[in-house]
């Protein structure tokens, strides 16, 4: 039996020497097919294929403009105090004084005054994406960038 496991290993030995050539892996070059040259420009910038960059007006989806609207009823109704940024008249919260507007798509102004969001309120919302804040500005709840201060998305004040 011994006599026969020896040329055994010896013919695989052989067979694979033989067949080493057409084994080896091919070069990382043939393996792989160019990549395009648009591909190439966004590499390192953080713009993934599958990803969109997020719109003005796209974030804040109607699940959570609603979830918001039920918050507010409950917390910031009518006979309950007012969100900050806001004062009662008559039955309804209104804005304290006129001061300068928002657009998405533009920066908030500085004068605007931007608070932080009530911790129940800010539980309510989505995360907001890297780079970016919740604010509470005159009631209005805006999704604003960090760094250039412009507004993203927004759930505009409702009057109650």
């Amino acid at each position: 039996m011994r006599a026969l496991r020896l040329p055994l290993f010896w013919l695989t030995a052989l067979a694979m020497l033989a067949l080493a050539p057409a084994l080896q892996a091919q070069p990382k070059q043939e393996r792989e097919a160019p990549a395009a040259p648009a591909q190439l420009d966004e590499v390192g910038k953080g713009a993934h294929l599958g990803r969109q960059a997020l719109r003005p007006g796209a974030y804040i989806t109607p699940r959570y403009r609603k979830a918001v609207q039920s918050y507010m009823a409950k917390h910031h109704g009518p006979g309950k105090p007012c969100l900050p940024g806001l004062v009662r008249h008559a039955a309804a919260c209104e804005p304290a004084a006129s001061g300068p507007g928002w657009k998405i798509g533009l920066a908030l102004p500085k004068a605007a005054g931007a608070q932080p969001l009530p911790a129940g309120l800010a539980a309510i919302l989505p995360k907001a994406p890297p780079g970016n804040q919740y604010v509470l500005v005159a009631g209005d709840i805006l999704l604003m960038a960090s760094a250039s201060r412009i507004v993203v998305d927004a759930v505009p004040h409702s009057g109650s």
